[in-house]
This record gives C-alpha cells, structure tokens and sequence, in this order.
C-alpha cells in the first residue's frame, strides 16, 4: 500500500514539473516576441529599419485620413518620407499568434524581389511588440492602366 502510494506521488510530481516545463517552452517561444530578431537567416537583409516616431510622425500618428485599409493581419496607412518619396505603411496585428511568422516571410520574401508588376518592400520597424512594414505606395488604377499606361490602348 505504502508502495503505490509513493509511486502515484513520484508520477503526479513528474507530470506537473513536465507540464511546467511545456508550458514555458510555450511562453518563450510564442509569447515573448519582444526579443524577436527581425531576421531568423544568417544573410542580413539591405532594408532601411525605421523608428516608431519616424512612422508616427510620417503617417500623421496613424490617423484615420492616412488609413488606405485593414486586413487580416493588420491595417496599412500612406505616409511621405522626408525626401518626399510616397509610402504604405502596414501596421501588423500583434495580437496573432500568428504575425511574427507573418512579418518574418514578408521580410524574407520581399527583401529580394523586385519587380514591376509587385509592389517593392522599402524598409521595417521593430520597437518592442510592435511590427510595420513600409513599401512603396502604389495608387489604385486597373491592371491594364499599370501594365500598358493610362489611356493607351492594349497591343494586338
């Protein structure tokens, strides 16, 4: 009796010390993304990293007449840079579980690619559990108008 006793004891201490220890794996790795380096490979990215005031103060404090739209993973504003240059700012949803891995295969993705037909990613920001992506702003027209100029016929 005294036996099975010790046992259940020694089993039920074991089972808790694991579920705490799974637990904190938890927390580390998908709560605290505060320590997130904005890069998981080796190869630095040539990106421009802004500050949070910078994008603050470039989308006036992220007002609602700068907003563009919301999506699944967060909200975009226009802003203009001190050179003058136009830009989307996307503002990450950090209330996903989700968004790190989200920012981490824009920034891995769109780093490199650069095309006429995508728009070109220019720079981020990582301050605490914030994330923003900036990209070159594009204004609405159709695909056609995009492709072939605005007003010009489409080649035969």
């Amino acid at each position: 009796m005294l036996l099975c006793l010790a046992l259940t004891i020694s089993a039920s201490v074991l089972f808790f010390i694991g579920l705490v220890l799974f637990l904190f794996y938890l927390w580390y790795s998908l709560v605290d993304l505060s320590r997130t380096s904005p890069f998981v490979s080796s190869d630095p990215l040539e990106l421009q990293r802004f500050s949070y005031r910078e994008l603050k103060s470039v989308t006036k404090d992220f007002g609602e007449a700068n907003s563009i739209g919301k999506g699944g993973s967060g909200s975009v504003f226009r802003g203009i840079l001190r050179d003058g240059k136009s830009v989307a700012v996307k503002k990450l949803d950090v209330s996903s579980l989700q968004a790190e891995r989200e920012f981490q295969n824009e920034l891995q993705i769109l780093c490199g690619l650069r095309s006429p037909f995508v728009v070109s990613l220019l720079g981020y920001c990582v301050e605490k559990k914030r994330r923003f992506l900036l990209y070159e702003y594009m204004p609405n027209r159709s695909l056609q108008e995009s492709l072939f100029g605005e007003g010009s016929a489409r080649p035969t």
